[in-house]
């Protein structure tokens, strides 16, 4: 019976520095364009409304109606990538014309894209900008609106999208979708914290700017639209971008092989090997604001998008880098053992052959690297970057694989494992011929007799009680080899 052990399935973050031993290997790189509508799909995924026009918004008076002159939304690059914006986008909504929304039959408004300070606030003036002119036809429901640069800005720091009401007009106000990780009647019991970056909100207030984050008003100005202490809002304001992805994994070559190679150009490892492998793919795939897959990770929210699987191959939506390993069951039926995303995972092999007509490796089959990056684009209904890379784990018994056979003629390739047993039970393999198995207590006393022919024989420690026991293998020829250290354990 073949046996995989997972003795470290829990996800552990490890250190994995490459040498001449590793290699890489990585999908085609490809560049992603999208609209970064992160702010958009917190409230959708968090609440399940697909009607814009039920969403809350920000009542943005006109430039002299109020102190405030600009509000948006902070936006991330991962460390070490850069992006490209091309343009800019709002879901905003003009009132119409002799109403207490608007007095003109069109309003200008202005997207803005900035640098921030080394406080995180944005600095004016602004890099680039996409002016817009609303009408009759943005009039009675909220619309996306916006534009692209002149030129694409590359950007390799995070950096904010602002949104300002360019009117001078008493009376001409815009409706400016917004979500909110905080409200001012939300409880500890509640939660207080529903998809909240925390302070990612900007607001400017007499010339200054300040995270919208429990931002109160001067008391001596009348307008007061709505912040406050226990507010947090984040505005619907979006970069549209262009970025390069690449799925990659670094794995040990003497151990594993791609499904294109050939074992024989590939060292095999020996038995009881702790494998490493290490996510080395771009950042995008784990951005909460590149990667819907990371962001449902990130917010676990409980909307549509968590009960919706990627269509067409059955691989959930809330993966974004994951591994699979083959294995067998007690019955030596295959089975597959998944590991979540982590940074980087490990996972020790430990396993017996069955039968004396395996060739001197074994190998392991059915493993898979993914990657899966779903862009943030609006209600997430955008396909899905795919990547899969199968490889195999080939492995052979080595001299020190396990511990404390004397070397006899004869007798090299002999070696007992698991060392403390495990279930009570350990593994005797690299037997030839036949052979006669004792197994003594450290009183001497004979625990057991079995009489063998074939590779491998297990020695069962079951209701003996926890110590340190001794085997003795007796082969046809009479040369024996002692191993002095199985251990059982409570």
């Amino acid at each position: 019976m073949r046996k995989l052990l997972l003795l470290s399935t829990a996800l552990l973050t490890m250190y994995f520095g490459a040498t001449a031993q590793e290699q890489k290997t990585a999908s085609t790189p490809t560049v992603v364009t999208d609209t970064l509508h992160y702010y958009f799909n917190k409230f959708y995924f968090k609440t399940g409304i697909s009607n814009i026009n039920q969403y809350p918004y920000y009542k943005c008076p006109s430039a002299t109606g109020t102190a405030v002159t600009h509000v948006g939304s902070k936006f991330e690059v991962p460390a070490g990538d850069s992006v490209y914006v091309t343009g800019l986008e709002a879901f905003v909504r003009k009132g119409p014309v002799n109403t207490f929304e608007s007095t003109s039959a069109t309003i200008k408004v202005g997207l803005y894209i900035c640098n921030l300070n080394s406080s995180g606030m944005p600095v004016l003036p602004a890099l680039d900008s996409v002016i817009v002119t609303l009408g009759v036809a943005q009039s009675y429901s909220m619309n996306l609106v916006g534009g692209n640069f002149a030129n694409p800005r590359l950007m390799k720091n995070d950096y904010a999208v602002l949104f300002r009401n360019t009117s001078t007009t008493s009376g001409d106000s815009v409706r400016l979708m917004r979500t909110a990780g905080l409200t001012p009647t939300a409880s500890a019991a509640t939660g207080t914290n529903q998809c909240s970056d925390g302070g990612y909100g900007y607001v400017r207030f007499l010339g200054q700017f300040y995270s919208t984050r429990n931002f109160q008003f001067t008391p001596t100005f009348s307008w007061m639209p709505g912040f406050g202490n226990g507010t947090d809002y984040e505005w619907m304001v979006a970069p549209r971008v262009q970025y390069s992805i690449q799925a990659s994994q670094q794995i040990p070559s003497q151990y594993v092989y791609l499904a294109t190679d050939s074992v024989s150009q590939v060292d095999t490892a020996c038995t009881r090997t702790v494998f490493t492998f290490t996510n080395t793919s771009s950042k995008f795939y784990e951005h909460r604001m590149y990667n819907l897959n990371h962001f449902y990770l990130k917010w676990a929210l409980t909307g549509t998008f968590q009960a919706q699987p990627i269509a067409g191959n059955g691989f959930s939506a809330d993966s974004a880098i994951t591994w699979r390993f083959e294995a067998y069951d007690l019955k030596g039926e295959p089975e597959r053992v998944f590991l979540p995303y982590v940074n980087t995972g490990t996972v020790s092999f430990v396993t017996d052959r069955p039968s004396t007509l395996d060739p001197p490796y074994f190998c392991y089959n059915a493993n898979q690297f993914r990657a899966r990056l779903r862009p943030m684009s609006i209600y997430g209904r955008v396909p899905m970057y795919i990547y899969d890379e199968d490889f195999k784990i080939c492995l052979k018994f080595c001299n020190d694989d396990a511990e404390g056979i004397n070397e006899v003629a004869g007798f090299e390739n002999v070696r007992v494992y698991p060392n403390p047993a495990v279930n009570n039970k350990s593994v005797i393999s690299g037997l030839s011929g036949k052979n006669t198995i004792m197994v003594y207590d450290l009183t001497g006393r004979l625990i057991s007799t079995q009489n063998v022919s074939g590779y491998a024989a297990t020695i069962n420690l079951d209701g003996q009680p926890a110590g340190t026991y001794f085997v003795r293998i007796n082969n046809s020829t009479h040369k024996t080899s002692v191993h002095t250290k199985v251990l059982k354990q409570d």
